[in-house]
């Protein structure tokens, strides 16, 4: 199973568009001029989720692309991948927006515009 960093960064950039929609921000809050900073947060929350993983499922590998991790058989490894990544971009736009001092309002669409994994997702959605 392979966590990409690009599919997160992209979930990041369209949560930061979306929210020039609110009079609260007139210009997308992050974009990819902070992208070497994001992809450590990124690496940072994800190795937090992963601590929460079943045993069965362990880190493989680390490139500049992203992390590969290996699953029991039977396992929707590119369902399960993408679940990962929409928690791992909700944590990453939580821990990024506290860190900031961005207004909890404006924090709390940028979050929300992502989607939440599922109550029967294999760990505990962030939230």
């Amino acid at each position: 199973m392979f966590i990409s960093y690009q599919n997160i960064l992209d979930s990041i950039y369209a949560s930061s568009a979306l929210t020039t929609m609110s009079p609260l921000c007139a210009a997308p809050l992050l974009h990819p001029d902070h992208q070497k900073a994001l992809r450590r947060v990124i690496a940072d929350c994800l190795y937090m989720l992963a601590a929460r993983f079943p045993r069965s499922i362990r880190l493989e590998s680390i490139t500049d692309d992203g992390f590969t991790f290996s699953t029991p058989d039977g396992v929707a490894a590119e369902a399960m991948a993408r679940s990962i990544e929409a928690m791992t971009a909700r944590a990453t736009l939580a821990t990024i927006g506290h860190a900031a001092g961005i207004d909890q309002h404006l924090l709390d669409t940028l979050i929300n515009s992502l989607p939440q994994a599922s109550a029967s997702t294999f760990i505990t959605p962030y939230m």
